[in-house]
C-alpha cells in the first residue's frame, strides 16, 4: 500500500521528465526525478491528490452502480466493462490533463536556473 502511495506520487514527475527528454531511458533517472520533485513539491502533489481524490469519487460512484447492474441479467454483464472503462477513461484524461500543468509549472521561466 505504501509503495503504490509513493508510486503514484512520482509518477507524474516521471511522465514530465519523459516528455521533456523524449528518452525511455529518461524515465529511470532517478537523481532527476526525484530534482523535479524536490524543486516543485506542491504542484506534484496536487497532481496525486487530484488524482487520488477523483479515483475515489469515481470509485465510490461506480463501484455501487456496477454492482446493481450486475443483478440485471445480460445488460448487467454487458454495461459493467462499459461503466469501468468509461471511469478509467476519465480518469486518464484528468491526469493528462494534470501532468500537462505539471510540465508547464516545471518548465516555466527560471526553473530550468534552479534545476541546473
Amino acid at each position: 500500500m505504501l509503495f503504490s502511495l509513493l508510486v503514484g506520487a512520482v509518477s507524474p514527475a516521471v511522465t514530465v521528465r519523459y516528455i521533456q527528454r523524449g528518452t525511455f531511458a529518461s524515465c529511470f533517472d532517478f537523481p532527476a526525478i526525484l530534482r523535479h520533485v524536490r524543486l516543485h513539491p506542491s504542484a506534484h502533489l496536487a497532481v496525486f491528490g487530484w488524482t487520488l481524490a477523483l479515483s475515489l469519487g469515481l470509485g465510490l460512484i461506480v463501484g455501487p452502480a456496477a454492482v446493481f447492474l450486475g443483478f440485471i441479467p445480460c445488460f448487467g454483464t454487458l454495461a459493467y466493462p462499459l461503466l469501468y472503462a468509461g471511469m478509467i477513461s476519465a480518469l486518464i484524461l484528468v491526469l493528462a490533463h494534470l501532468e500537462g500543468q505539471l510540465l508547464r509549472v516545471v518548465e516555466a521561466p527560471g526553473a530550468s536556473a534552479r534545476e541546473a
